[in-house]
């Protein structure tokens, strides 16, 4: 048996919603496959390896909920697409970037698209 399987702690939902990624080094778009508070998957336009950390901007598909926000590690990758675990940042950070998509960003799903 394997003992490094273990369960998702929450079902996945798939939905797709424009994300931003970055690793300090790189900023780039992609877009959600399946999404929870606490990691999902990731179609996206850079490449990365397991183990990155990533600063991670999920743009809601309504304006009345509010960006998501939040530190990732990859835990797989496969191409362009990669499994994502998610965690908190800390509010003063959060704001902060919340400022920086609403610059950065206003025509994200064209982009996608």
């Amino acid at each position: 048996m394997n003992t490094a399987y273990r369960e998702r702690e929450a079902r996945r939902i798939p939905a797709q919603c424009p994300i931003y990624y970055s690793n300090g080094t790189f900023q780039t778009i992609g877009v959600t496959e399946d999404i929870t508070t606490s990691g999902g998957r990731i179609r996206g336009q850079e490449l990365v390896s397991v183990g990155m950390e990533l600063v991670v901007i999920v743009i809601q598909p309504t304006p009345d909920i509010p960006m998501l926000i939040r530190r990732g590690t990859v835990r797989w990758a496969k191409g362009k697409n990669f499994g994502i675990a998610l965690s908190g940042v800390p509010p003063q950070s959060e704001s902060e970037l919340k400022a920086m998509a609403k610059v950065m960003l206003p025509g994200l799903w064209s982009c996608l698209n």
